[in-house]
């Protein structure tokens, strides 16, 4: 019972902490912008494919394509996802229930772990225990719960660490290996859940701790011992890289190619390009003032800190009285880690991030404060020890006279709360129910009965087993009912958005009309208007242009900004064939929806097609220039560059046509209608819708295209091709100007329109008009 009792006793706190989901239907934790539109979508199109046997490496669904072997955000290869991804459900995608499990598991593990972390550097039972309850269910470590697999790293935090410090500890180098290599594959299962950010941090409290180690000593030690704690680092990480080669090995070549999002409103960042510590310094940093949630939760203008009273006031015995190295440590890593989240407002965050290289890959500021609770909870298990160690016998004088200081601050502490709500009250005229009062309320509450139990036990009115059974029901209370209030209903009240990943992601009529196309058809979905959320392909099987991750493509990107637009070359280069959105698309017919409409691109060329013509580049940038020009012919040329045709026989260059044969054309310029209307206006997102959604060129009145050709040899008759597709009955009049060396000359031509009854074609229509004759010079 002993070996088992402390997974029983945090599998009954877990149970406390999630009574709302575990019990009540209409409680989720899968809610949220980033847990549901970003994890939830990311989970679930891996759930998919893995049920079907398939590890996804390839992912169709968004940007066109993705490789997702390198993107390792869904955890594909975390041995706990499979067990819930596996999980049945309608449709074959996550499920939902199975997200949630896996979350708590997540807090189940994150106590259980750190409470053995804490018998391990000498903590007793009753310590450990408060412990772990203040890392698992205390401070930023509650507010990760949607980052799914931040938090699934981060659990195994305690087991690294604890290997690394019997590493650290060990006299002979066989235990010493075997302890580091132990610590190593704890550190792997930190990076498997899909994200960096939980080695970097756990790696870099291994370093601070190795450091501390050789410093404390370094009189007592030779050069060997040093050399062995590096060593010992050294192979803690080898072990982790080693184990997660299959992760980091095609993520580090796909980093390579991609851009990847920071944040902050920086611009996105290539292969070498470090965080500028502009950007770092603003990264979802800790302002100075929000240190009062550690106490007051909700009392802070970004991040909740909320840790309670009793186990602050452990922590603060612990710092104050015990003598323990690793106590020591722990306090001196709580002050740098509380000050590294301080970004732009602490230097100590400058210093490290100058100093250190590669920190900064460790950018948001947000998780150093995961290590900081995690150095807090043992502070206050040492504390709580230390406790009631004291008044198991007789505690020293200045031990005591702290207590009965620390009763009266207490009192005066419960004394100013009540006076507080009153003034704010009569004064600010604030209601009752306002959460500042709710936060003052409840750490009055919490501060009383913390004092009258520090009063029974100073008293002698309770024995140190009472009160240690007290204390700790008492921060059990605190901390998961700080846990629980902050659990979401799956019906958010009012109008606001319902981000219940259920609800979220229900399909609607629009979905289900491009669901079902698509299992007669195969196309793309274009959405530059937002109608569908981010990551919608992932989540419904359609394949999209876009999506929403921490990185993409860098070719795909200086590809797709040829183009946003619908009518773009470049859409119509994607197969894009259904186009979603909220105004009308010019040449576009609507084939579903009211006001946001799908609408059928006739210019979205095949998935894959057959061109007889190929138009060869000497650069990629001269190649993407020539995408969003009128003179491509996107079912019917190739473009490649020189390098290119070097890999191609004479027998098939002999069996195609080079555009470049015969005549030179180079597009000197071009305009839409709309792109001229667009720079009158004045206000920027009309000027955008207005540019965005536009007609392809040469749909409109007064488009416009000017040409430099520059034919090889004289040509009796010089032929240009229009493809088109006629959209009504009437007849488009074409009017080119011919200008050269022998003059200026004018052709009209006219373009057909539809027969009467015949519907707008699928395939583009060709209209030739003759230039007449041309000399080898430039017209």
């Amino acid at each position: 019972m002993k070996k088992i009792s402390p997974v029983l006793v945090f599998a009954l706190i877990a149970l406390l902490a999630f009574w709302k989901v575990l019990f009540h239907r209409d409680f989720t934790l899968v809610v949220g912008d980033d847990t549901t539109e970003s994890y939830f979508a990311w989970f679930n199109v891996a759930a998919y494919w893995l049920k079907k046997g398939v590890f996804l490496f390839w992912d169709p669904y968004v940007y066109s394509g993705k490789l997702n072997m390198g993107e390792p955000q869904p955890g594909m290869y975390y041995p706990v996802n499979w067990l819930f991804m596996l999980l049945p459900t309608r449709g074959g995608g996550m499920n939902v229930d199975g997200m949630q499990a896996l979350m708590i598991l997540d807090y189940l593990l994150a106590g259980i772990f750190f409470y053995y972390l804490g018998r391990s550097l000498g903590l007793r039972r009753y310590g450990a225990t408060v412990a772990g309850v203040a890392w698992a269910y205390g401070g930023f470590t509650t507010q990760i719960s949607g980052y799914v697999n931040v938090l699934s790293g981060f659990v195994w935090l305690p087991p690294t660490f604890l290997f690394f410090h019997r590493a650290m500890h060990s006299t002979g180098w066989k235990v010493r290996a075997r302890n580091s290599v132990a610590s190593g594959l704890f550190l792997a299962l930190s990076f498997l859940p899909g994200h960096h950010i939980p080695p970097l941090h756990i790696g870099l409290l291994l370093l601070i701790y190795a450091c501390f180690v050789v410093v404390r000593d370094w009189n007592k030690t030779s050069w060997s011992s040093r050399f062995s704690t590096a060593a010992s680092l050294g192979l803690v990480a080898l072990t982790g890289a080693l184990l997660t080669t299959l992760q980091w090995l095609p993520s580090a070549q796909w980093a390579r190619h991609v851009y990847r999002w920071i944040g902050g409103g920086a611009l996105p960042l290539k292969w070498g390009e470090a965080v500028p510590y502009g950007v770092l310094q603003n990264a979802s940093n800790l302002s100075p003032q929000d240190i009062v949630s550690l106490l007051l939760p909700y009392v802070s203008t970004s991040a909740n800190l909320y840790t309670g009273l009793g186990v602050l006031f452990l922590a603060l015995v612990g710092v104050l009285f015990v003598r323990k190295s690793d106590c020591r440590f722990f306090a001196l890593a709580a002050f740098l880690y509380l000050f590294m989240s301080w970004g732009r407002f602490s230097a100590l965050h400058g210093w490290i991030n100058t100093f250190i290289p590669g920190i900064w890959f460790a950018r948001e500021l947000f998780y150093y404060l995961v290590i900081f609770q995690a150095c807090i909870a043992l502070l206050a298990g040492w504390g709580f020890d230390y406790l009631r160690e004291a008044y198991s016998a007789e505690p020293e004088s200045d031990f005591r006279i702290f207590i009965r200081r620390t009763g009266w601050v207490m009192a005066l502490l419960v004394v100013v709360s009540v006076v507080l709500v009153a003034a704010l009250r009569i004064q600010g005229r604030l209601q009752m129910d306002h959460p500042y009062f709710k936060a003052v309320g409840g750490f009055a509450v919490y501060t009383c009965v913390t004092g009258i139990l520090l009063f029974l036990l100073h008293t002698r009115r309770i024995e140190v087993r009472q009160f240690s059974f007290f204390l700790i029901a008492l921060v059990v209370l605190d901390l998961c009912s700080h846990v629980s209030s902050d659990i979401r209903p799956k019906k958010p009240p009012g109008n606001e958005v319902n981000t219940f990943a259920q609800e979220f992601w229900k399909l609607t009529p629009a979905a289900e009309f491009l669901v079902e196309k698509r299992k007669q058809e195969i196309f793309r979905v274009d959405d530059p208007s937002g109608v569908f959320p981010r990551n919608f392909g992932d989540v419904w099987r359609l394949e999209s242009t876009m999506g929403h991750g921490a990185t993409a493509l860098v070719d795909y990107f200086e590809f797709r900004f040829t183009g946003w637009g619908p009518a773009s070359n470049a859409t119509a280069l994607l197969n894009a064939r259904y186009c979603l959105s909220r105004v009308p698309i010019p040449g576009m017919r609507k084939v579903f929806g009211d006001k946001d409409g799908i609408y059928l691109n006739p210019r979205a060329v095949p998935r894959v097609f057959a061109a007889a013509r190929y138009k060869a580049f000497s650069s990629d940038s001269d190649l993407l220039a020539w995408i969003p020009a009128p003179l491509l012919a996107p079912r019917e040329t190739v473009l490649l560059r020189q390098e290119d045709i070097r890999h191609l026989s004479k027998d098939f260059l002999g069996q195609v046509v080079s555009e470049d044969s015969g005549v030179s054309v180079v597009a000197a310029s071009y305009e839409t209608a709309a792109d001229r209307l667009a720079r009158t206006l004045t206000d920027q997102n009309a000027r955008r819708l207005l540019t965005l959604f536009q007609a392809p060129w040469g749909w409109s009145v007064g488009d416009v295209v000017k040409l430099r050709i520059r034919p090889r040899v004289a040509l009796e008759h010089c032929y240009l091709i229009v493809n088109y597709i006629p959209t009504c009955e009437m007849v488009s009049p074409v009017v080119i100007l011919k200008e050269g060396s022998g003059g200026k000359a004018e052709i009209q031509a006219l373009l057909s329109g539809l027969r009467h009854g015949q519907s707008v074609p699928e395939h583009p229509e060709q209209g030739i008009i003759d230039l007449g004759e041309l000399e080898p010079q430039e017209y």
